[in-house]
């Protein structure tokens, strides 16, 4: 049956704009019945229209139809409230209709028939019509072939009502039917929490729809829904808004029974659904509080959306809507806006240097290209307010190729002032997965007059290059160029022996947070200095990034690092102060490590 068309008037309505909302399903099929009435009824023309909370609106027609209805119209009320087929040969000789505005004026309606269009229920939610502007006749036989279209339109529009506001797996109402009940609720019913419950891994669930099919995933998301169902809220409506995750409307009152519940559910959902596979069926849940009216849904549902995620972020099951966080997902995603303008109009994002030093020589024998952004309002945004964020973009291509493209300009500017020192790029495990990506930094970099040599490669992500066999390749068909690799960060997060036997590299760059406890905490020395011996073993360079103050140096020329890189040194600079630190290095006139720059 049409959904939500029962007894309750207003929810009825609610239903039918939200079926007009739904714009143009299954109009063809409409627009067919009609050229079918009018050809076997000999009609000029015949349209349909429906009955909503705000107006009366035309769902089809064929030729014949007006611009616009008056919702208070007696002439097109007649069905709904009668119930009966109105056969009205002259409008203007029927007193019921007499002070219409649609049977008035230059544009007036003469004949009107129309016949109701009926739910299974027997509720009238509209009605099959014929209109002229002169008066005629219209026989009753005529009128009951009209009825038996309407009949089928009916059933169509039942049809229709069942797709747009049901889902079609779980047979629960969908995202449509939420926003059109929250929209219904009337202040004073009191307070209200909307909440979202996202129960299942959507990368995961691909991969069983990829290796078993669709049905197999559909048959989980039904034995979800009967879970969630029979569990805790027989009493309550649930909604399934998109693949795995579902939607209720709570009482505000019942809100923290509800949450000591979904504690539980995580373990129990876990028994309880089965599938032919191990299933990755995670349960977690935001919810935001509102008093009817709501005016804006959408907006409503956005914030438990916002909620929902922030409970995924944290790994914690339940997690209540903060404007702050919010507002920071708003502000990342306006810095991506920004960023990607500063991208295209290559403007606000520049390049600066910070030096590698050898320890056995004191000299500058590298400097890593580090990318920095001036916004245009809000000044100097550092590169982990921004990178991280782009990183799940297609942004971080861009930003790439451009540190990329700048490295190897400053990189020939070194060159030409006779500074042969090899410029370090940094590399995520996203860009080295690119097809063809050693090619066309190879590309690049000879394009640019330079040679391998002259650029070294530092990969980010050493995990995740270890999981992409592209990534893998990618490194060791760069390092096979005559690029040299060095592995960021190492010692700290998921970093084991395994890059070591498996990602081919020159130099290893021991984590500034080992670095930087060197020397308040004796575990940090014995790991640095084991790590460095066991590198050294192994024949690789060791760089040790962080370097802050003089002490930590001297842990580190006791333990024979190789190379050091931080502020004690040097902070980033440009690459003016680059050349000018290198002429003075080469004159004699640092004698010593500055104290900062």
């Amino acid at each position: 049956m049409l959904r939500n068309l029962g007894k309750d008037e207003e929810a009825r309505l609610a239903s039918l704009d939200a079926l007009e909302a739904l714009g143009g399903l299954h109009d063809d099929a409409f627009h067919h019945i009609l050229d079918m009435t009018c050809m076997l009824l000999n009609l000029p023309g015949c349209f349909i229209y429906l009955f909503g909370a705000q107006r009366i609106w035309i769902k089809a027609k064929k030729n014949l139809a007006p611009a616009a209805i008056n919702h208070d119209s007696p002439l097109f009320n007649f069905v709904r409230y009668s119930g009966d087929t109105l056969i009205c040969e002259d409008t203007h000789k029927d007193s019921r209709f007499a002070n219409d505005p649609m049977v008035t004026g230059s544009t007036a309606i003469r004949q009107f028939i129309a016949t109701p269009l009926r739910t299974s229920e027997g509720y009238v939610i509209g009605a099959v019509c014929v209109i002229d502007r002169k008066p005629g006749s219209f026989s009753e036989s005529t009128a009951d072939l009209l009825s038996n279209m309407a009949m089928i339109v009916a059933e169509l529009l039942e049809a229709q009502s069942e797709i747009g506001l049901v889902d079609a797996v779980t047979r629960f109402p969908n995202r449509q039917r939420l926003l059109g009940d929250i929209q219904q609720l009337a202040p004073e019913h009191g307070e209200f929490v909307l909440i979202l419950i996202d129960t299942l891994d959507i990368k995961y669930v691909y991969e069983i729809a990829r290796s078993f099919g669709m049905a197999e995933v559909e048959s989980v998301l039904r034995d979800i829904g009967h879970f969630l169902k029979t569990t805790f809220m027989n009493e309550q409506m649930i909604y399934a808004i998109s693949l795995g995750r579902f939607a209720i409307i709570l009482r505000a009152e019942k809100l923290n029974r509800c949450m000591e519940h979904m504690e539980k559910f995580a373990d129990r959902m876990q028994r309880e659904v089965r599938s032919i596979v191990p299933l990755k069926l995670d349960f977690y849940a935001g919810y935001v509080w509102f008093s009817p009216p709501c005016t804006t849904p959408p907006e409503l549902l956005r914030m438990a959306t916002s909620a929902l995620h922030d409970a995924i972020d944290e790994r914690v099951t339940i997690s209540a809507y903060s404007e702050s966080k919010d507002a920071t997902r708003k502000f990342n995603l306006n810095i991506l806006n920004d960023l990607a303008e500063s991208l295209n109009q290559q403007r606000g994002l520049y390049l600066v240097f910070q030096p590698k030093v050898i320890l056995s020589t004191r000299k500058i024998i590298g400097a890593e290209a580090l990318l920095r952004w001036q916004h245009p309002t809000l000044g100097e945004i550092q590169p982990d307010a921004f990178i991280p964020i782009a990183e799940s973009t297609s942004l971080i291509k861009l930003l790439t190729e451009f540190v990329i493209a700048r490295s190897v300009l400053e990189a020939k500017r070194l060159r030409q002032q006779g500074i042969n020192i090899p410029i370090s790029i940094n590399i995520s495990a996203n860009n080295f997965a690119e097809p063809d990506f050693a090619e066309k930094l190879d590309y690049l970099v000879r394009d640019g007059g330079l040679q391998p040599q002259d650029i070294e490669i530092e990969c980010l992500e050493t995990q995740r290059i270890l999981e992409s066999t592209e990534a893998l390749a990618c490194v060791k068909a760069l390092r096979q160029m005559g690029y040299a690799i060095a592995l960021d960060d190492f010692g700290t997060g998921y970093s084991n022996l395994n890059y070591l036997r498996n990602i081919p590299a020159d130099l290893i760059k021991i984590d500034r947070s080992l670095i930087e406890n060197l020397k308040s905490d004796n575990d940090s020395r014995i790991i640095v200095e084991s790590l460095i011996k066991m590198l050294h073993m192994l024949n690789y360079a060791v760089l040790a990034e962080g370097v802050e103050d003089r002490e930590t140096l001297k842990y580190l020329e006791q333990y024979q690092c190789d190379i050091i890189q931080g502020y004690f040194y040097s902070p980033p600079m440009t690459l003016e102060r680059l050349m000018s630190l290198i002429a003075a290095e080469k004159n004699g006139m640092l004698a010593s490590y500055p104290d900062g720059d």
